[in-house]
């Protein structure tokens, strides 16, 4: 190493240039030597830190590196930069050890074992890993969830327990090296061959506060939602990827979509494990990538809708040669295309085939993406589903006249005193039924007949987009999930909505792991006060 003169002895700052200079110059050894010098004088020289385990990775010595990062983040616990350069230097730490992983569960594995040492970022690179491997991997979710939970990050936890990671963790996260080869932009600011046709612009809306016995109303109810421009996109030589947490749509240049991804889009584009492209000939249809799509409400509320923005482009039907949908088995996906023209052997699901090209591929825009400021349910969409599965098949509309209760049966997030409720609800004239054995279009005819609704949060709730105008809802809630989606579309399709807070049924914390649900969150069954049930109901004004 290069003797240091007596001026710059015992002055950590003449030190630190000294090294920095060094670095520049290519000679490392001598570079790490005097950064250990800068540290030995100012053990909270933040930079030397830093600076020495970029230089010490730059040397392929990717366990040294991290722990100087380490300390770097103990002195600033909240330096992006750091917190980016240790999760990369962690992944490919992780990815090149002689004893590497091969498969999602052996670096799921791994990550479990680093969850019980504690070491929550070594544990979130392996589990990115996992994702990296197999994007829609719920049990990583999972884990990642569990881990920013244990750092107090609840906000950012919960979405993880949906397949989606939070922006915190992605904005923070250089997922590998190969993203400079990769860019984000949007349909309507690509530079190349790539169509946008707009059909609705984007508006705010004012929604009224529901109606409620307590003595405050919930803060997930906001009087004031916004929703996207929906539009049409169609890519020339478009490749794309779906599953049932992601989708990502890139341009023929390697461009993501990013305002016709959805889900971890960044995890696909960073990627060295997808399988094969399967390539189509043809104009193909992309739909795949929303979360949840064999529940009802999902199917009927964010994929229904993308369908009739095609009829709406003035696209053709019959020049369209596939169409890309997740996994779906259920009767009332096969009814429902049947209802909208798209027959069976136009179906290609994303299980079989992941990962796609076509030499023309056309993205309907999802109605939502994941913000807290959207409405899900644009007024649109309710018009469209009540026309195409209600008012085309009824010659005149039934009198609203019914009392329903709506049960979940044995799924999760029911009413576990349903029995001593509904013997009195039957008093007051409520019919129990569940949709499971009905049609489509028998669910449709029965919920016009609705005067009131009473209902635990759950999908059967999405038929409240076959009501008739003034038909009065009350939704029941566990305390510890409150999903206002059915408020909102109460608003758009003019229902008067009402809410009551049930209390949680004791699940052991043994049978939520054994069901993979986070305690906190969404599947809790209710616990439904009879007395307060009944004073909503009064409440709402029907005739008791």
């Amino acid at each position: 190493m290069e003797t240091l003169d007596t001026g710059i002895k015992n002055k950590p700052e003449k030190y630190f240039q000294k090294a920095h200079q060094l670095q520049h110059q290519g000679k490392l050894k001598e570079a790490v030597a005097t950064y250990q010098q800068v540290i030995e004088l100012d053990p909270d020289f933040y930079q030397a830190y830093i600076n020495l385990g970029e230089t010490l990775s730059e040397q392929g010595i990717l366990d040294e590196a991290i722990s100087f990062y380490r300390r770097a983040l103990e002195l600033k616990p909240n330096n992006i930069d750091c917190y980016r350069n240790l999760q990369q230097l962690l992944i490919n730490y992780y990815r090149s050890l002689d004893n590497q992983p091969k498969t999602v569960e052996d670096y799921c594995s791994l990550g479990r074992n680093l969850i019980s040492q504690k070491k929550w970022e070594d544990a979130i690179a392996c589990f990115l890993l996992a994702l990296q491997i197999k994007p829609s991997y719920r049990d990583a979710y999972q884990q990642i969830g569990n881990i920013l939970q244990q750092q107090g990050l609840n906000n950012f936890a919960h979405p993880c327990y949906h397949g989606k990671l939070p922006h915190y963790l992605l904005t923070r996260l250089n997922l590998c090296e190969e993203t400079r080869n990769w860019q984000v932009t949007s349909t309507s600011e690509v530079n190349n061959n790539v169509i946008h046709i707009s059909i609705e612009p984007a508006s705010t809306g004012n929604l009224l506060p529901p109606n409620t016995t307590s003595t405050s109303i919930h803060p997930n109810f906001k009087n004031q939602n916004h929703s996207l421009e929906t539009f049409v996109a169609i890519v020339p030589n478009g490749r794309a990827w779906g599953d049932n947490s992601n989708s990502a749509v890139i341009t023929s240049e390697n461009q993501l979509l990013s305002n016709i991804s959805t889900g971890n889009p960044e995890i696909i584009m960073s990627s060295k494990s997808l399988p094969p492209i399967h390539y189509i000939d043809g104009k193909v249809v992309f739909i795949s990538g929303l979360t949840a799509v064999q529940n009802y409400y999902h199917w009927m509320i964010d994929v229904l809708p993308r369908i009739e923005l095609l009829r709406r482009s003035k696209i053709n039907f019959n020049s369209i040669d596939k169409f890309v949908f997740n996994r779906h088995g259920a009767s009332y996906h096969k009814e429902t295309l049947d209802c909208l023209g798209i027959s069976q052997n136009k179906v290609i699901q994303t299980w079989q085939y992941p990962h796609i090209k076509a030499t023309e591929l056309v993205v309907p825009s999802a109605p939502f993406r994941s913000t807290p400021k959207e409405i899900r349910i644009p007024k649109w969409v309710c018009k469209f589903l009540k026309k195409k599965f209600l008012e085309e098949n009824l010659a005149t509309l039934p009198k609203a006249s019914k009392r329903i209760y709506i049960s979940r049966g044995s799924s999760s997030r029911k009413v576990v005193n349903e029995e001593e409720l509904m013997q009195v609800l039957a008093r007051l004239g409520f019919e129990l039924v569940t949709f499971e054995s009905m049609s489509v279009f028998e669910q449709a005819a029965l919920m016009a007949e609705a005067e009131i609704v009473v209902a635990p949060h759950g999908a059967g709730l999405a038929n409240l987009v076959f009501c008739s105008p003034g038909t009065k809802v009350i939704e029941l809630f566990s305390p510890s999930y409150v999903n206002v989606c059915y408020w909102i579309l109460s608003n758009q399709c003019n229902l008067e909505y009402y809410y009551l807070m049930g209390e949680n049924k004791a699940n052991s914390e043994e049978e939520n792991l054994s069901q993979g649900i986070n305690p906190t969150m969404s599947s809790q069954d209710i616990w439904v006060n009879i007395d307060s049930c009944l004073n909503i109901i009064k409440a709402s004004k029907i005739k008791i």
